[in-house]
């Protein structure tokens, strides 16, 4: 409950990641919230399934920090899963990482060149997947 009220009182933004309710999806917990905000072998006081009031409002704060890169790894999910479409890959899933510093920032705040700026004389689909590589890896 602390994490799904956490998660709601960061406002728009982060629907890519979120169940049709505005709760936080299962695999974004477990993928992302869990292992890469709370890192609960960093705090075990954040692990257990039944916090108390004061390790609650410690879960609560930390994840309301974290707000500004969880919009911008909402964002960039979305360009990912919308490139990979584009591009017809169906095997494996987009892999995002808070961690990364590609997160800390939207996707059009980096690398904002198109891509046949950035590598000339390469068909589009190449240069868009490339884009993606690089731009997940930043």
């Amino acid at each position: 409950m602390v994490i799904d009220g956490a998660w709601r009182a960061l406002g728009p933004g982060l629907e890519s990641l979120s169940g049709p309710g505005g709760a936080p999806l299962t695999r974004t917990v477990k993928l992302i919230l869990l292992p890469l905000i709370v890192r609960p072998a960093l705090h075990p006081d954040l692990a257990a399934d039944f916090l108390a009031p004061e390790p609650a409002a410690r879960l609560d704060a930390l994840l309301r920090e974290s707000g500004a890169r969880l919009i911008a790894t909402a964002q960039w999910f979305t360009l990912l899963k919308r490139t990979r479409r584009a591009l017809g890959i169906v095997a494996g899933h987009p892999r995002i990482c808070t961690s990364s510093g590609a997160s800390n920032w939207p996707p059009s705040m980096v690398n904002p060149a198109p891509p046949q700026a950035r590598w000339p004389g390469r068909s589009s689909r190449t240069s868009r997947a490339r884009t993606v590589v690089v731009r997940s890896m930043r």
